[in-house]
């Protein structure tokens, strides 16, 4: 047992756990959206939250009802589940791979319209292989609403938003750490 845990009385398993698996952070997705979207994202290996900066949205899975999206909202998907992301329910769904080819060649999907919606989303990847009792534990689906504006997981958000808008590429060192950090303090 690592000499700090044995010296503790008590020790903080979320952390233990933290620290045990080993993950990296990023995000693949940041749009301005014009009604009517939708996007379906397959199952994967990866943790993954989306992040409605401004707009209602619902996100749904093949396993949960579909939860309404209001700005300011977080929605985690800790199990990599396929789900889906829509202005609206029963959109048309576009495969997430097209829109973020779209995005890769400057060509945005669903931009033709007024904007309605502003979002955010990323990937929790974990060591490959590594798993853990408590992550495996928690729901398809994770929803953290109305996050205040002064807290600390919003404080992160526009610190990811800022660092975005600086660096040219979006998968910057900087943002994959923020989007860690993001992760710790949302679970």
């Amino acid at each position: 047992m690592p000499e700090r845990l044995s010296q503790q009385k008590a020790f903080d398993v979320l952390r233990d756990v933290l620290e045990t698996l080993h993950f990296r952070g990023s995000i693949f997705f940041r749009s301005d959206l014009a009604a009517p979207w939708g996007m379906s994202l397959e199952k994967n290996s990866c943790s993954r939250f989306h992040i409605a900066l401004s707009g209602e949205c619902y996100v749904g899975s093949d396993t949960d009802d579909a939860v309404k999206v209001k700005a300011q909202d977080v929605i985690m998907l800790p199990k990599g589940n396929s789900h889906w992301i829509s202005d609206q329910l029963g959109r048309k769904l576009v495969p997430s791979s097209r829109a973020a080819d779209a995005c890769a060649l400057n060509t945005p999907l669903f931009q033709e319209g007024v904007i309605t919606n502003r979002l955010i989303c990323g990937v929790i990847q974990f060591d490959q292989g590594m798993s853990h009792p408590i992550f495996d534990a928690l729901p398809a689906v994770m929803h953290f609403p109305a996050l205040e504006l002064s807290g600390p997981i919003w404080s992160v958000i526009n610190l990811i938003e800022t660092q975005m808008d600086q660096e040219e590429n979006r998968n910057g060192g900087v943002v994959d750490r923020l989007t860690e950090v993001l992760f710790i303090i949302t679970i």
